[in-house]
């Protein structure tokens, strides 16, 4: 754990590209995952971890609190992780009455009031996998899991990142233009954004 107590802060840099408690951060959300966030008022997620700022004004901008904190603990793994990773490979095996009490989990944690939002067993397969692969992306936006997990899906051809192929050079690997050096050659775009 990395705290004031020991005066171990190798996560700040980290922290300051997203934290928006005194400043505009380097990193925000789009409008799109933040009314993906907040439209439901029950979703705890949204109330407690985003927040807009300089709302219908040309300048308006979505961040992220949950890293407004000085000091950070980043677990190696979360039951939330192996959770959803778990319901989503029992929904593609066709148990979806264990893909559903996986994901339900998860549900009824993040909801106030979870009625109408718990899955069946009777939900088709596609609609499971897609409502994990969506509780997946409201529990883990800005801490790195969407690309890792698009990449990991990624065997479908049409699949697409941010309008690039899924096996896009550089995608997940990018160095910036002052890290070349003598001999060093940059991953191809190719489409990359």
């Amino acid at each position: 754990m990395i705290s004031a107590r020991v005066g171990d802060n190798r996560g700040r840099v980290f922290i300051d590209q997203y934290r928006c408690d005194n400043k505009v951060p380097a990193y925000t959300i789009t409008k799109e995952l933040f009314m993906n966030l907040t439209s439901d008022t029950t979703d705890k997620r949204g109330k407690n971890l985003v927040k807009s700022f300089n709302t219908g004004k040309d300048n308006e901008y979505f961040g992220i609190t949950k890293f407004n904190k000085d000091y950070l603990s980043v677990p190696y793994l979360l039951l939330t992780d192996l959770l959803l990773t778990r319901a989503e490979l029992y929904a593609e095996n066709g148990n979806l009455t264990a893909a559903a009490d996986d994901v339900n989990l998860i549900i009824n944690r993040a909801y106030s009031d979870p009625t109408g939002k718990i899955v069946t067993a009777v939900i088709r397969k596609d609609a499971l996998i897609s409502r994990i692969r969506s509780e997946r992306r409201l529990e883990f936006f800005g801490e790195g899991d969407r690309l890792q997990h698009l990449k990991r899906r990624g065997y479908n051809p049409a699949q697409t990142i941010r309008n690039g192929p899924w096996n896009c050079p550089g995608l997940v690997l990018q160095f910036h233009a002052r890290e070349a050096g003598v001999g060093f050659e940059f991953n191809g775009t190719g489409g990359c954004n």
